[in-house]
């Protein structure tokens, strides 16, 4: 199981305790951080990862079994770390 995989519960039970938050919580932007996940398709000179775009795309859909939303931003956050790296 990977990261994103193992935070997707967690994303999932957070959206449930807020379902009017209308928001991504704080903290699942925190787990993100610590684990990397928001610099996977960045470039390694830049200090990313530099993962190819099959395996950006099982993060982000790993992350969508938890919370769509969630996933939304870090697709975002995933397009704008490669295209500025």
């Amino acid at each position: 199981m990977g990261i994103a995989e193992r935070l997707a519960p967690t994303f999932l039970q957070r959206a449930l305790d807020e379902p009017g938050a209308r928001r991504v919580p704080n903290a699942n932007i925190d787990d993100l951080k610590r684990e990397g996940l928001l610099r996977i398709i960045q470039a390694r000179r830049n200090g990313g990862l530099e993962v190819d775009m099959v395996t950006q795309l099982d993060v982000v859909a790993a992350i969508a079994e938890g919370c769509a939303s969630t996933a939304w931003v870090v697709g975002v956050a995933h397009a704008h770390s490669w295209l500025i790296s």
